[in-house]
C-alpha cells in the first residue's frame, strides 16, 4: 500500500514538473517570439526610413543646385542694367554651363520692353546635342497665364511647378523652377518678370525605381497636390493622385494620409490597400514640398 502511494506521489511531482518546464518552455517561446517580431518590426521601420532618407538626400543633390543657380541669377539680373538683346545669352549660359537644366526662360512682364512688344521671353533649351534659342512668348503661347509664371509673381518668392507636359517650351515631362525678379523703373523698383530653370523628371523614375523594400516594396513620389510623379504603374504617373485612388478603393483613410502629406508631415502608417495591410513612411523633400513615400506589406515583415 505504502508503495503505491510513493509511486502515485513520484508520478505526480514528475507530471507537475513536466507540466512546469512546458510552460516554462512555451512562455519562453513567446516571450521570444514577440522580442524577436518586435526587433524585426524595428528594423524594418528603421530600413524605411533610411532608404526614405538616403533617396531625399539623392532627390536634395538634383533639385538644391537648381535653386541656388537660379537664384544667384536672379542677384545677376537685379543688379545688371537690363538690355533686351543681352538676355538671349544669359539663357544660353545657363543651359550650357549646367547639364541638369534642360531648358531656361527669363520672361518679362507684358510690354517691359516695349520696342519688343507685348511677349518677350528668350528661352534656351537642349535638343539632342544642340542648344536652341528662341522667343517663347506669342499669342499661342502666352506666359502669363502660365503657373510657372502667375505664382511666383503672386506670391513674390520662388516656386516650383507641379509636373506637366510642356509643348511650347522643352517638350518634354519637366518642373520649373521660377524666381521672380524685380528692376528700376524711373527711379522704382518694379517687378519684372520671372527667370526660370527646366528639369526633366526622367531621373526622379531612375533614382526611385532601383528601391527594393523587403520582396514587393517600393518608392513613390507624389506632387503638392498628391498627383504621383513616379511609380511602379505608370498608368498612373501624372494621371492619379493619392484623392483619386482613394476615392476610387472608397478609403477614406487614404484620403487623410493624403492630407497629412500636404501639411508637410513625417509619419509612419498602416494602411490597407486592396485589402493587403501595407506600413508607409512618407517625408517632404525640402526644395520642391513634393512627398516621398516607402511602402511595403506588413506581412512580409
Amino acid at each position: 500500500m505504502e508503495l503505491n502511494i510513493n509511486k502515485s506521489l513520484a508520478s505526480r511531482i514528475v507530471y507537475y514538473v513536466l507540466a512546469f518546464c512546458v510552460a516554462l518552455f512555451l512562455i519562453s517561446l513567446g516571450a521570444f517570439y514577440f522580442f524577436s517580431k518586435h526587433q524585426l518590426e524595428k528594423m524594418a521601420y528603421n530600413n524605411s526610413e533610411a532608404v526614405a532618407n538616403q533617396l531625399v538626400f539623392k532627390t536634395e543633390q538634383v533639385l538644391l543646385p537648381i535653386t541656388k543657380i537660379a537664384n544667384n541669377y536672379q542677384s545677376i539680373i537685379e543688379h545688371s542694367t537690363l538690355n533686351a538683346d543681352s538676355i538671349y545669352a544669359i539663357t544660353r549660359r545657363i543651359v550650357a554651363n549646367n547639364s541638369e537644366i534642360i531648358g531656361s526662360a527669363i520672361a518679362f512682364e507684358p510690354n517691359f520692353f516695349k520696342q519688343k512688344g507685348k511677349y518677350f521671353s528668350p528661352y534656351t533649351y537642349r535638343e539632342n546635342d544642340t542648344l536652341k534659342t528662341i522667343q517663347l512668348g506669342n499669342p499661342n503661347y502666352e506666359y502669363f497665364v502660365m503657373d510657372w509664371y502667375q505664382i511666383p509673381m503672386r506670391l513674390g518668392k520662388p516656386y516650383w511647378s507641379e509636373p506637366y507636359f510642356d509643348t511650347g517650351g522643352g517638350n518634354a515631362l519637366m518642373t520649373t523652377y521660377s524666381v521672380p525678379f524685380s528692376a528700376m523703373v524711373d527711379g522704382q523698383k518694379v517687378p519684372a518678370g520671372v527667370i526660370t530653370m527646366d528639369l526633366e523628371l526622367d531621373w526622379f523614375t531612375q533614382i526611385i525605381s532601383e528601391v527594393k523594400i523587403l520582396e514587393s516594396g517600393y518608392a513613390s513620389v507624389l506632387s503638392r497636390n498628391g498627383t504621383f510623379i513616379t511609380h511602379p504603374n505608370k498608368d498612373w504617373i501624372m494621371n492619379e493622385s493619392v484623392f483619386s485612388v482613394a476615392e476610387e478603393l472608397n478609403n477614406p483613410q487614404l484620403r487623410e494620409i493624403g492630407r497629412e502629406m500636404q501639411k508637410g508631415n513625417t509619419a509612419f502608417v498602416v494602411s490597407t490597400l486592396n485589402g493587403v495591410d501595407r506600413i508607409m513612411y512618407y517625408t517632404p523633400l525640402p526644395s520642391s514640398n513634393w512627398m516621398l513615400a516607402v511602402l511595403f506589406p506588413k506581412s512580409e515583415m
